[in-house]
């Protein structure tokens, strides 16, 4: 979501922009996904479609990487800008508590607001977990660079061991709760640590660190996936990968007996990882140079301000359109997805011009 370095690159605006998109209509949607009580066919395709957001927030990770691991380090600069994210972070905290206040017409007294903010209240300011895992990232981030800059086979090393612990282990997990299925038992009902203590990763977003260091390696021999046959691979990878992560979702969800969190539980499965991997890809071949991508453009520079700012449009709107007689299908939730996602951009814009106020949207 950040500016990393001076030179813009289109693709990197588009798959910002695809991004943002897929967390307004994640957060802000009123699908009719339910099979598990309507058992209709269309609640089965919804469910299909949702699967592709659990790219939204990866892409991010991805994409700071590719930024970030290909530029020059500078540490003093370094550590300036993680005591910046986690300022802002508190900022947008409080910001949000008290803005959502009116809106969703429940008040706090103080106590409460500290304690809301302390253990950043659900539904209300959770979805900064992507900057509190942004602060992880960097806090190892001058050891990642180093190596990856001088020994980057260690640096494969550290990948390797950091994906068996994250996605390896929720793999493992996927194939118990497949069995258990199976079988006709339900004892994890999710995910459970398998490596036990043995987990660096444990407590913490780990995952993340392996979008980010794939985003800054798949940057660095993007000119390798410029060939027709990429296009067809990485189309394919979607489709199948949407397939996979649907047919668990479903799977999961007639197991525990409640429709199974596609998006959020998918963020660091396999079939997600696949699918961020082959945007990227897809996205090489994106100029942006003509006008009518200018919104797009516009639209990813403007992506950590509108991750702000869709908090509030979603939740005054979200009430009013969940009573529209066609907010259960696919087309009429994109568009109430855009129509926030282009008023929180109006939002940005517009604040961005206030002097003091432009800060809080950059890192």
């Amino acid at each position: 979501m950040e500016e990393c370095i001076k030179k813009r690159y289109e693709f990197i605006d588009l798959l910002k922009a695809i991004a943002i998109f897929f967390v307004v209509i994640y957060h802000y949607n009123n699908l009719s996904i339910n099979f598990l009580e309507t058992q209709k066919q269309v609640s089965y395709l919804n469910y299909f479609f949702k699967s592709i957001f659990s790219t939204c927030v990866p892409i991010f990770f991805f994409l700071n990487g590719a930024l970030l691991l290909n530029k020059n380090f500078n540490l003093k600069k370094h550590i300036y800008k993680l005591i910046t994210i986690i300022f802002i972070t508190v900022i947008w905290g409080i910001i949000t508590l008290l803005i959502l206040m009116p809106i969703k017409n429940e008040y706090m007294s103080l106590f409460e607001f500290v304690k809301s903010l302390v253990t950043w209240k659900p539904h209300w300011i959770n979805h900064l977990w992507f900057l509190q895992a942004l602060v992880v990232i960097y806090i190892f981030f001058p050891l990642i660079k180093k190596t990856y800059d001088s020994e980057v086979n260690n640096l494969y090393f550290f990948l390797i061991i950091a994906f068996i612990m994250t996605f390896g282990n929720v793999f493992l997990s996927n194939c118990a709760n497949v069995l258990e299925f199976i079988i006709g038992k339900n004892y994890l009902r999710g995910n459970i640590n398998f490596f036990d203590e043995f987990n660096a990763f444990r407590g913490i977003y780990g995952y993340s660190i392996v979008y980010f260091i794939l985003g800054g390696l798949f940057f660095k021999y993007k000119e390798k996936f410029h060939e027709k046959k990429w296009v067809i691979r990485s189309i394919s990878t979607i489709v199948i990968s949407m397939v996979i992560l649907t047919l668990y979702g479903v799977l999961m969800s007639k197991s525990n007996g409640e429709i199974y969190d596609i998006v959020w539980y998918g963020y660091d499965t396999i079939p997600t990882l696949f699918m961020v991997i082959a945007l990227y890809i897809l996205a090489l071949k994106y100029k942006g140079n003509h006008k009518v991508f200018k919104l797009i453009n516009i639209t990813g520079k403007n992506s950590l301000g509108i991750y702000f700012m869709h908090m509030f449009w979603g939740s005054l709107f979200i009430k009013y359109f969940e009573r529209f007689p066609y907010s259960h299908n696919i087309i009429t939730n994109l568009l109430f997805a855009l129509f926030v996602l282009l008023i929180s951009l109006l939002s940005v814009l517009l604040l961005k011009k206030i002097p003091v106020v432009k800060k809080l949207f950059v890192l």
